[in-house]
């Protein structure tokens, strides 16, 4: 089941008043690829990847009612959570990282548009096995849901698979007649939504409702492309900092934890591939790391597990927790996480990938890995040199206009491109716009100001 992004559309969410990201203006939203996304600081870069995160985590809110929060009360960890009192006596992967809150209030309190009205909008356009769909969904100035609309395959054809609006106390919603093929799950889901639906989404009871209960039932209950559509937004792999760190894959997949949590037991040949690939990827690009593996402990039907890496340190061998690492190191396993969901016909979504990664790195990273047949890889980057080698149509600029608004447009829909034009010199003198004036700054003059008033 391969999907992609075709199109984002936001409304009030954080700095992005209204934006549409249309990734179909190159073949990366037709065909898959990858796309890069470049613009001032402050402009809003952050913002569009993270709302994807936002779009997942609102799915989630009734699974995660259910997770205990830590010591602190009030956030969980990147990727795991540890349950009781002693260290590490028992892991449980999550599917989002650290977010201080989960339910939809709270998001919206943190997300919503400073100025605006307080509602914010998502909408999320896709292909998903050859079908397009869209998903949107609305949260008014209560913090409520206000509107959630899923049009996907039905059967052969495209149609509207339910759709929920608010409506005074009672929400008024409609439902394919393909979507429940019994009718007791369609009873109760519509007792649910009654009762439910306005704190939560529809999806986050479909999803409560799969993991949940007993997953066989509820997949032959349910006649339309919603659960593939479920698959699609729970595979979607993305990495945004520092208020979110949303992963792929479920409670029990190494790739999506790498650094350390824990999987069944019967699980070690997932792990002994991983630390296969591992090796391999940091051997290649750290010549101080001599081993890469995991250590690993049982506990209660479960393996808990934690990377720990081996480099040359003055002509020894020093073996350390890699959650000790540097900066650096960290983000190129987050890469290395991101890679793999994507050569695996995966979307990802990643906010400045490159940081702090040495400019040559990151050209050779992306360099390697495949353009055809993939996944979608979707990243922020200040890494100009990536334009010299990029695809105009799959390159976009986030611009802002003299009003302050704010567009995203492809290097080619903002100005002509030809065969050997130096994409990178040009972005940098500002033909694409999208690149911060520095001219006038005077750091010295700022610093003397102190002077100039006699204070």
């Amino acid at each position: 089941m391969k999907g992609l992004i075709r199109k984002i559309v936001l409304d009030g969410f954080k700095s992005l008043f209204h934006i549409e990201f249309d990734l179909t203006e190159g073949d990366v939203g037709r065909d898959g690829g990858v796309a890069l996304i470049y613009g001032e600081n402050g402009a809003g870069k952050t913002h569009l990847i993270e709302s994807m995160a936002v779009l997942k985590m609102t799915t989630d809110t009734l699974l995660l009612e259910d997770v205990p929060r830590d010591i602190s009360g009030d956030s969980v960890w990147f990727g795991t959570h540890v349950l009781g009192h002693g260290a590490m006596d028992r892991r449980l992967n999550l599917p989002h990282g650290c977010y201080r809150t989960w339910d939809l209030r709270s998001i919206s309190e943190e997300c919503r548009s400073i100025g605006g009205d307080g509602r914010i909008g998502m909408a999320l356009h896709f292909t998903l096995d050859g079908a397009n769909g869209e998903y949107r969904m609305s949260i008014g100035p209560d913090g409520r849901v206000s509107e959630e609309v899923l049009t996907y395959r039905i059967s052969k054809n495209t149609g509207e698979i339910f759709s929920i609006r608010s409506d005074g106390d009672a929400p008024v919603f409609s439902f394919s007649r393909q979507l429940f093929t019994d009718s007791g799950m369609r009873n109760d889901m519509e007792r649910r939504i009654r009762k439910e639906w306005g704190l939560h989404t529809f999806i986050s009871m479909m999803k409560h409702e799969l993991y949940g209960s007993n997953p066989g039932y509820i997949s032959e209950s349910v006649g339309t492309g919603i659960m593939d559509f479920i698959a699609f937004l729970d595979g979607m792999h993305v990495v945004t900092r520092p208020s979110v760190n949303s992963v792929s894959g479920g409670f029990d997949d190494p790739m999506a934890h790498p650094a350390a949590g824990s999987v069944r037991v019967g699980s070690e040949g997932d792990l002994d591939l991983l630390e296969a690939r591992l090796f391999a990827y940091f051997h290649d690009l750290c010549t101080d790391v001599m081993d890469v593996r995991y250590d690993r402990h049982t506990v209660g039907g479960r393996i808990v597990y934690q990377l720990m890496v081996t480099r040359r340190i003055n002509g020894v061998a020093v073996q350390v927790p890699f959650v000790r690492e540097s900066t650096g190191m960290l983000r190129l396993l987050e890469l290395f996480s991101a890679i793999m969901a994507y050569e695996g016909d995966g979307v990802v979504l990643m906010d400045e990938f490159d940081t702090g990664i040495h400019e040559r790195m990151v050209r050779d990273i992306i360099g390697s890995i495949s353009e055809d047949e993939a996944g979608q890889f979707i990243a922020t980057t200040q890494c100009t040199g990536l334009l010299e080698g990029s695809k105009p149509e799959n390159t976009f600029i986030l611009v802002l206009d003299a009003m302050a608004n704010k567009s995203i447009r492809s290097l080619p829909r903002i100005e002509r491109t030809v065969n050997g034009n130096n994409n990178r010199i040009r972005y940098l003198n500002g033909v694409f716009r999208g690149i911060p004036f520095t001219s006038l700054i005077d750091m010295s003059g700022i610093y003397m100001m102190d002077e100039e008033d006699g204070s």
